[in-house]
């Protein structure tokens, strides 16, 4: 007796487009990106807090693709530098598996810059991955 699936197929890797710079991105194999806002316990008389603080929200992220994709967008960074290129979205669109049709579920890491411009390799490596830290100014879901 076949198993029905009743919320559908999941969403992975394979069924994300990154769009970046108004171009997808295909070397892409790892993004992340987080949402964090400090939260503390405030202390008065006896040993129990009596009221929260709560600080900032900070966000912070990283992105890694194959050298040949980090090549290009260094050689079309002003100065060949990629820190300088001007803050820009980074959109995640999630698709369903077989199909490719969008969800309608999209993330946009807005105001986006990268902070380094890094390349680490080694012997015996059959592929150089470069991960690139970014620095984000807000995140919609």
């Amino acid at each position: 007796m076949p198993v029905t699936i009743i919320d559908g197929p999941a969403i992975g890797w394979g069924n994300i487009e990154l769009v970046l710079f108004g171009f997808p991105m295909r070397q892409v194999t790892k993004l992340e990106f987080k949402r964090s806002q400090k939260k503390e316990n405030l202390y008065g008389a006896g040993y129990k807090p009596i009221h929260r603080g709560y600080g900032q929200e900070e966000y912070s992220g990283s992105i890694e693709m194959y050298i040949d994709e980090w090549k290009r967008i260094i050689a079309a960074s002003p100065q060949r530098k990629p820190f300088l290129i001007q803050p820009f979205d980074i959109t995640i669109v999630y698709t369903v598996k077989s199909t490719n049709i969008p969800t309608g579920q999209v993330d946009i890491l807005r105001y986006c810059e990268f902070s380094e411009d890094n390349t680490s390799t080694a012997s015996g490596d059959t592929r150089i991955l470069v991960s690139v830290p970014l620095v984000i100014g807000g995140i919609d879901r």
